[in-house]
C-alpha cells in the first residue's frame, strides 16, 4: 500500500471524527434544552410542560394571549390574508385535573390585519371588516365561546372540546382539539380552529348568499389558531 492513500485515508478519517464530534456536541446540546423546563419554544409547543393540571380557576391574560385568524380567496391561488383579534377576557376551571368549565370574551373592535403589531395594517381591509359587510362590531362588539364538554384523547394533554360560538348575536355549536398544559404554574390552551363564517350571517363576497361573484368570491371558512395563557384565579 503506498504512502500517499494511507495518508489519504488518515486524513478522511480525522475528517469523519470531527464532523461525528460536532454532530454529537450539538445532539447533546439540543437535548439538555429540551429538558431544560424555562424553555418555550417558539412554535408554541412548551419544552418542559405538563399534561397534568392542578385544580382551580384560571384568569387569562389578554395581554399574554394571542389570536390570529386567515382568510382565503376560492379561486385566487395563494391569496390570503391574515390578522389579530384580541381576547377581551376568558377563564377556565379544572376539576379533578379535567378542564371543565370556561368561557371566553373576544374583542371584535380590535380585528386588524396587522399581524406583526408594528403599525401596518391594511386600514380600508380592517374598516371593511368591522363594517355590517362582515361583524358590524359597532352592534356586536363582543364575540364569546362557551364551553359545554370536553373529552380527553389517546393522547396526553389533548382533548375534543365542544362550546357555544355566539359572533353577530348567533350561536352555533362548534367542535376541534385542543391541547391544554400547565407550565410553572401557568395554563396554556392552543388551539386551531375552522369555521362557516356563512353560518354566523357573514356575508360578504360568500358564495352561499351572492350568485356571479367571480374570483371575487371569498372562502367561508375562516381559520383562527389561538394561544391562550392564564394563571390560577385562586
Amino acid at each position: 500500500m503506498n504512502t500517499r492513500y494511507i495518508w489519504t485515508l488518515i486524513i478522511l478519517i480525522v475528517i469523519i471524527a470531527v464532523v461525528w464530534l460536532a454532530i454529537s456536541s450539538r445532539t447533546s446540546k439540543v437535548a439538555n434544552e429540551v429538558h431544560d423546563d424555562s424553555i418555550v419554544m417558539e412554535d408554541d409547543t412548551m419544552v418542559g410542560a405538563t399534561v397534568e393540571l392542578t385544580d382551580g380557576t384560571y384568569a387569562f391574560n389578554p395581554e399574554e394571549s394571542t389570536i390570529e385568524w386567515t382568510g382565503t380567496k376560492t379561486l385566487v391561488l395563494d391569496y390570503e390574508d391574515r390578522g389579530v383579534v384580541a381576547l377581551a377576557d376568558g377563564s377556565l376551571t379544572v376539576n379533578g385535573g379535567i378542564p371543565l368549565e370556561g368561557e371566553f370574551v373576544v374583542d371584535m373592535t380590535s380585528i386588524s390585519t396587522d399581524l406583526t403589531g408594528n403599525g401596518n395594517p391594511n386600514e380600508n381591509l380592517d374598516a371593511h371588516l368591522k363594517s355590517p359587510d362582515f361583524f358590524d362590531v359597532e352592534t356586536y362588539p363582543t364575540a364569546t365561546f362557551e364551553l359545554t364538554g370536553v373529552v380527553s384523547t389517546e393522547t396526553p394533554g389533548t382533548y375534543t372540546v365542544t362550546g357555544d360560538l355566539t359572533i353577530k348575536g348567533i350561536t352555533n355549536t362548534v367542535t376541534f382539539p385542543a391541547q391544554i398544559l400547565a407550565h410553572d404554574d401557568v395554563l396554556t390552551v392552543l388551539a386551531n380552529i375552522e369555521i362557516d363564517r356563512s353560518k354566523w350571517d357573514v356575508r360578504f363576497g360568500s358564495s352561499s348568499f351572492f350568485d356571479d361573484l367571480g374570483d371575487r368570491v371569498i372562502d367561508d371558512m375562516i381559520g383562527f389558531s389561538i394561544v391562550l395563557r392564564g394563571e390560577s384565579a385562586e
